[in-house]
């Protein structure tokens, strides 16, 4: 491999978080949790968002994904636009959806939002039963697909359901230049 590896100096360990749905008869928790999974790919990188710390990346599958980057990751401000990278990173973690436009849930107990997360309203593209996840397109065109912990709520959804959501971005553990 050519270029510099950049590496965070710990690793990064992601904890559960329970997604939860608010359906047309009030909010439905569920029974499990999603739990991020470590993946890697190679990507061009689209955008770079330094104040954020945010690549967009184009996968050779025409795929973009927003990754945040830590400050454990070394060389940042080194990557470029059009650049090629190695990424490993985890997966986005969804945190909440309820339908488009329905008030949030008063909290009950559940652990702060991140400051990293992001509220936004999707409309879902496809519902995956086996697995069970939900694939989505937020209004300036970026798809993410999301696992989630109990089948009964994404039994709930079909294409074309507007949801508002909050989600954790997927998060990169390692860059490497190619």
């Amino acid at each position: 491999m050519s270029g510099s590896t950049l590496m965070g100096s710990r690793p990064l360990v992601r904890s559960a978080v329970v997604v939860a749905i608010v359906a047309a008869a009030g909010v439905l928790p569920l029974a499990g949790s999603a739990v991020a999974q470590p993946l890697s790919k190679t990507s061009t990188i689209e955008a770079i968002d330094a104040t954020k710390r945010l690549l967009t990346l184009r996968d050779n599958d025409g795929r973009v994904d927003v990754i945040a980057v830590g400050p454990a990751v070394k060389g940042f401000s080194d990557l470029k636009v059009g650049g090629r990278v190695a990424i490993k990173y985890f997966e986005p973690l969804l945190a909440a959806m309820r339908p488009s436009g329905q008030p949030a849930p008063a909290a009950q107990g559940e652990a702060a939002a991140s400051p990293t997360d992001v509220s936004v309203t999707v409309v879902v593209t496809a519902v995956d039963l086996k697995e069970p996840s939900v694939s989505v397109k937020t209004d300036d065109g970026q798809a993410l697909t999301f696992k989630v912990g109990d089948r009964k709520v994404v039994e709930t959804l079909k294409a074309g359901d507007k949801l508002d959501i909050t989600y954790t971005p997927a998060l990169a553990t390692t860059v490497e230049k190619k």
